[in-house]
């Protein structure tokens, strides 16, 4: 079971790489962007959990107590695309490409709740909204990120 842990892709091993101060060399840092677009990257941000781990639930329906115990396996939060911008400006300097990547979570204020970005998105296509239809975390996660994309942040 440690085994398969260590080689999962979970959310939180992007954010130790998203950090302004890092030991990690180039070369790492690359590798964890690089499985984290193939694995982790949608739409609406990055999912908290790799679609092929055996806990990954897609969906975000079910009883209180389902919501709970499936909340960080697969959601996909937009509070993590600041992380994965950072990392990925940091590494590439290519903002067009976050944002072709993310194009749909930058222009989603309307579908929600009009002006907000929800609370989460079903990790599975089409990636409905789901928690909180307006999301403080969310849409300053998103002005974050477009921040950070002009240069305007670090």
């Amino acid at each position: 079971m440690v085994a398969r842990q260590r080689q999962s892709l979970h959310f939180i091993k992007l954010l130790r790489w998203a950090c302004r101060l890092t030991i990690f060399s180039r070369e790492q840092t690359r590798a964890v962007i690089e499985l984290a677009e193939k694995k982790l990257v949608t739409p609406y941000s990055l999912r908290t959990l790799t679609p092929d781990h055996p806990a990954y639930c897609g969906t975000y329906l079910g009883s209180s107590k389902h919501l709970a115990a499936v909340r960080h396996n697969g959601s996909v939060y937009p509070w993590l695309v600041t992380c994965f911008t950072r990392a990925h400006k940091r590494l590439y300097d290519n903002p067009r490409a976050v944002y072709e990547m993310f194009e749909p979570l930058f222009g989603d204020t309307e579908r929600s709740c009009p002006g907000h970005l929800a609370e989460m998105y079903n990790g599975d296509p089409p990636h409905h909204p789901r928690g909180a239809p307006a999301y403080a975390a969310s849409t300053g996660a998103v002005l974050q990120s477009w921040q950070i994309l002009q240069g305007k942040a670090k």
